[in-house]
């Protein structure tokens, strides 16, 4: 797989996965199932827990077009991006079942929600660390 293919499909995940999130706290809105500033809470904590992941994979991405032409159609050994994947989305599906389960089926309180959102992106970070500065930081 070549690295640039790799990158997209881990901003993908991460884009989607943040979407997915935000669409069921804006349901959760939608439904008067909370105020609109939770609702602000709620897209803040997201924001914050998804920026530095997203810096890093649109730097990456960016920074190959500073590189030599060639540098990022590099092949990397694809046991290496389905490691990186499967982790990627671990760390997403920690956060996103939370979320959804409270934004489309009304399960737990928006305290909770923002309260396991920073505490997934604190706890479980190391399961993104590796991966991204591998895929994002060669060139």
């Amino acid at each position: 797989m070549t690295l640039v293919r790799a990158r997209v499909t881990l901003l993908v995940v991460f884009l989607a996965s943040l979407l997915i999130q935000y669409f069921a706290v804006v349901s959760a809105f939608l439904r008067s199932r909370i105020y609109s500033d939770e609702l602000s809470d709620l897209t803040w904590a997201l924001i914050k827990v998804y920026s530095i992941p997203l810096a890093i994979v649109i730097g990456g991405i960016f920074s190959a077009f500073s590189a030599r032409a060639n540098s990022a159609t590099k092949i990397t050994p694809r046991h290496y991006f389905w490691i990186a994947f499967v982790l990627v989305l671990i760390w997403n599906l920690f956060l996103i079942w939370r979320s959804t389960a409270f934004g489309f089926f009304g399960v737990g309180t928006v305290i909770d929600i923002a309260r396991h959102i920073n505490q997934v992106s604190t706890y479980y970070s190391w399961l993104l660390a590796g991966c991204l500065a591998f895929y994002f930081s060669r060139r």
